[in-house]
């Protein structure tokens, strides 16, 4: 009988175990506070990507948290990423300005920063 972690889905089929599949984190990004110019742009050095050799060796996993200096809005504090895209062992992100600027009206932001977050990424 196996020991350790272990979940079982509705039908009782077992999705995890200890032996199975388990998230492993590879590393971060930090994305600087940047402002949208006056024409509502990304400046486009925002944009990039990078290599890891061992985004090979599972499925890829990511999540935003926020930097040092990030700004409290009116629910709480928030972080905003950009679209993250995964091409082989390649790990890219680009800031859309239409989605930072639905974001900063959605949470009621009447600042024009966005970034301050990192891009935590890894493999399962």
């Amino acid at each position: 009988m196996p020991v350790g972690l272990q979940t079982w889905r509705a039908d009782g089929t077992l999705s995890l175990s200890i032996t199975t599949r388990l998230p492993k984190v590879l590393g971060r990004v930090y994305f600087p506070s940047f402002n949208l110019t006056a024409g509502g742009s990304v400046p486009s050095n925002v944009n990039g990507s990078l290599q890891d050799g061992r985004l090979a060796n599972g499925e890829l996993f990511y999540f935003f948290t926020p930097g040092g200096n990030a700004r409290p809005y009116y629910d709480g504090w928030a972080a905003l990423g950009p679209a993250v895209s995964l091409s082989g062992t390649t790990l890219s992100w680009v800031w859309d300005a239409d989605t930072v600027r639905a974001w900063k009206a959605a949470t009621l932001s009447y600042e024009s920063y966005a970034g301050d977050c990192y891009l935590n990424y890894g493999i399962f």
